[in-house]
This record gives structure tokens, sequence and C-alpha cells, in this order.
């Protein structure tokens, strides 16, 4: 809604998410996302503050509302009565885009300065998902600026856009070699976005977006390493005498555990490296691992168990099969 101080979220749309009881089920779950995607441009970092609603509506094993949920809710309800107006740019002024990226979502923030000020345009928020979430920093923050250029076209074709990040993204879209990046520099190369390093910010609510980005970031990070195996297979074929591998297992402190492998039948390589593969689940599992790092020397198998290559043999199908049973029985596993 447009006022004289600017736009403002639909109050109505702002108190059904106030009045709203804690959701009973998965169906008042839905509700409530819905509701808050409808805020979305006036919610800083909004796939961050949905995403325990989102897990919770992936569990395959019936409703739980978690103590996670509980907080979000709680701070969702908070932020909700803060003031969360934003700024109408004028014709043809440059406006300036932040970005935050953490290890399960992408943000933006597009603002207008007005001297010394700077004030709050649009906000952009974008969960990740499968591949995107081992993006490397730089190639998040490429995705976070792609994101926000598809979805606010219209703002993009008004304005020269400034981008400000000390990643070095520009740089990565000018000298663009995977398919993907290039594909959102083609996109972007459309506007008249420039890119700079960062500088202070000179708005409260700039700070706050920024700091929480950063502040989970950090959280995320540090939680997701303390209690993260790394999982090593290699497996190698050697004709008559048959073929073997080997496992490394390495704790989160570092400590190392070796494990030979040896096969009395041949297998094919590829065989061979899913026989790798099983062993190191298995002693994962043994191990009671619950979020191992996979590493394997076959990029074959890693793409086949992501999808993203077929696995055409019927034993091949079959070890995949297996592989992606003992997999799905860990907490959360990352396949490098």
């Amino acid at each position: 809604m447009v006022a004289h101080r600017g736009i403002e979220p639909n109050p109505e749309k702002v108190k059904a998410i106030l009045d709203m009881e804690l959701p009973r089920n998965a169906k008042e779950v839905q509700i409530l996302t819905g509701r808050l995607a409808a805020l979305g441009r006036f919610l800083s970092r909004s796939a961050d503050k949905s995403l325990p609603f989102f897990q919770v509506l992936k569990k395959s094993n019936g409703f739980q509302w978690t103590q996670e949920c509980q907080v979000a809710f709680k701070e969702l309800k908070k932020y909700l009565q803060s003031d969360m107006l934003l700024s109408k740019p004028e014709a043809g002024e440059t406006l300036v885009l932040y970005l935050g990226v953490t290890q399960s979502a992408v943000n933006s923030i597009l603002v207008r300065e007005e001297g010394t000020v700077q004030r709050s345009v649009y906000y952009v928020s974008k969960v990740l998902h499968g591949a995107e979430l081992r993006y490397p920093a730089l190639e998040k923050t490429a995705l976070a600026i792609y994101v926000t250029t598809k979805k606010l076209a219209h703002y993009f074709q008004a304005h020269p856009i400034k981008v400000l990040s000390d990643l070095g993204v520009g740089t990565l879209f000018r000298t663009a070699k995977t398919a993907r990046v290039v594909k959102w520099s083609l996109l972007i190369s459309q506007y008249q976005v420039s890119f700079q390093p960062r500088t202070a910010s000179k708005g409260q609510a700039l700070v706050d977006f920024l700091v929480e980005c950063i502040a989970r970031d950090v959280a995320e990070e540090r939680c997701h390493e303390e209690d993260l195996w790394t999982l090593m297979t290699d497996g190698s074929s050697s004709g008559s005498k048959g073929c073997g591998g080997g496992v490394v297992l390495i704790t989160p402190e570092g400590f190392k555990t070796h494990h030979a492998l040896r096969y009395s039948f041949n297998l094919s390589n590829n065989e061979v490296e899913y026989e790798a593969l099983l062993s190191g689940l298995r002693i994962a599992r043994y191990f009671k691992v619950q979020k191992p790092r996979i590493k394997s020397d076959s990029k074959l198998v890693i793409k086949q168990l992501r999808g993203e290559y077929e696995a055409k043999e019927a034993r091949i199908q079959k070890n995949k099969d297996t592989a992606l049973g003992i997999i799905k029985q860990f907490e959360e596993c990352d396949l490098l």
C-alpha cells in the first residue's frame, strides 16, 4: 500500500499472521508460509525466516512442530510489529544492491540513497535447494544477483544498479566458464549494472540485514563443522587378480581411520568405485556418523548419486539404489 511516508504492507495481511495460533498440522504451516510469501518484499531475509517451517513440511515421518519453529514463529511476529516501510525511488536514480549469503539461502536488499541516508526499496530472498547448497560463496553471491535481477526486472530496466560486494562477483561474470554462470551473466548484461566494493552502511535497516546474514552464516558454519565427518573412497580395477580400493574416514577433529579393500573377483571400474563407496558408507554407519561429507575419486559415481547422470547398467543401478538407501539414513550428507 502506497502511503505518504512510502510503501507499507497491507495491514490485514500482517494482522492475519499476528493473529495466528501455533500451527497444529502441515496444512496450517502451509497457510503460514503462503502468508509470508505475500509479504516477501517487506521481509529482510524472508527465506531464512521461513526455512524452519519449510523443513517441517519436508519431513516424511509426520508433522512435528520443533523448538526451532517455535523460536522462528516468535521472532517473525516480533519482526512484523516493527516498521516495515519501503521507499519509492525517483525516476532514473541509481539504486544500490546489497547481498547476503548463508549456507541455506541467498538474500538481497535494494536501496536508494537520500544524502547520507539509505532507504529500503525491496527485499528479495531465496531458499537454496539441491546442488545450489554446494555452490561456493562466490557463486551463491552471483546467484543472488541473478535471482534479484529476474524478480525486479522492472527496477533494473528503469534504474542504473550499483552492486556492492567484496567478493569480486563482477569479475566472475566477465570470465564466466560454467554454463550456469554464463546464463546468469547474459541476463544481467542486459541492464546497466556496475560492481563496486562494499563501503560503510548508512541505514539501520541495512545494518540489520547485513548483521543478520553474517551472524546466521557464522552460526551455521560453526554448527555444521562441529560434527562433520569426511568420507573418502577410492576403487581400482586390476584385471585377473581381482581388484581393490580404500576408504579413509576423517573425524571432525581430524583423526583418520584407513581401511583397505580387496575383492577376489573382477569388477568394472564403475562397479569397484561403488563397492568402495558402499563399504565406506557402512563403516560410517558403524561409527554412528550423522553428517558425512562424501568424496569419491569417481566423478561419475557422484553425479549418478546426485541424479545428474543416469545409471544405465542394471548392476550399477542396483549399487546406486543401495548407496542412496544408506545415505538416506544419515541426518545430513554432502556429495562432493
